[in-house]
Formats: C-alpha cells, sequence, structure tokens
C-alpha cells in the first residue's frame, strides 16, 4: 500500500460480520508502518464510550501516534437498529 502512494488506512464499524475495527488497525499498521490509521463512525450505541476511549489510546500508543483519532455516532435512537 506504500507504493501506491496511500498515506492513510481507515477501518468501518462491522457490527456483525468482520473484524473488530481497532485491533485491526493496529494489524495494518504493523504491516504498513507508514500509513496513517483511523476509523470511519463508531456506532457508540453499541459501546461504552470509556471503554472505546481506552481502545483508542491504546491503538495511538500501539501505532506510535499514527492514529488519526476515532470518529463516533450520536443521538441515534437505539430502535432505528432494532426494528
Amino acid at each position: 500500500m506504500d507504493s501506491l502512494g496511500f498515506q492513510v488506512v481507515l477501518a468501518g464499524d462491522p457490527l456483525g460480520d468482520g473484524m473488530s475495527t481497532l485491533p485491526s488497525l493496529v494489524a495494518e499498521s504493523i504491516a504498513y508502518p507508514h500509513l496513517r490509521v483511523g476509523t470511519y463512525v463508531i456506532d457508540n450505541d453499541y459501546r461504552h464510550l470509556a471503554v472505546l476511549a481506552v481502545e483508542a489510546a491504546t491503538v495511538d500508543q500501539l501505532t506510535g501516534g499514527y492514529s488519526t483519532g476515532v470518529s463516533r455516532m450520536t443521538g441515534i435512537s437505539r430502535s432505528v437498529f432494532c426494528s
């Protein structure tokens, strides 16, 4: 990916099928150490914000500061997902 000119890898929030978002970013950072990593929107209806903050800080430490941060979704009712 480095040779193709990519500078940032962003991961989505799978909520079901797929790998967990934050650990997959650490794996990307190990494989491609010059890329910055970050997330698209993380749905905070399914994650406690304090836990998400610790996980995001851990990603930042493990990537040597190459994390772009975490975006989170707010204000969405659970009824949207449970209809």
